[in-house]
């Protein structure tokens, strides 16, 4: 018997470092897939500037990513990250996206 339930839907959001030739520097990028995870949508970027966990004064005990978080309500998805793209101390950011 087939299955009559409608396919899942997911997003997700990560770390990459495909814009820096040092592999040090990241970027927070963002995929979507409306059908189970077969296929996912083009990865979109969604940080307006990179960060860069490897240099001094960098808290290696409470790495970006630790803290990564995504809701999603009403088509609206809200990631959220740290990084240290000023230099100083991690900071929170997000970026809502709407989704069709």
């Amino acid at each position: 018997m087939a299955s009559t339930r409608p396919p899942a839907a997911f997003a997700v959001i990560y770390y990459d470092t495909v814009n820096d030739a040092t592999r040090k520097k990241t970027d927070v990028w963002y995929q979507t897939s409306s059908d189970d995870g077969v296929t996912w949508s083009a990865a979109i970027k969604i940080t307006t500037g990179m960060t860069d966990e490897t240099i001094a004064g960098a808290d290696s005990g409470n790495q970006y990513g630790d803290y990564n978080s995504l809701s999603i309500f009403a088509n609206q998805i809200f990631p959220s990250w740290t990084d240290r793209r000023s230099g100083g101390k991690e900071e929170i950011w997000t970026a809502p996206i709407t989704e069709p």
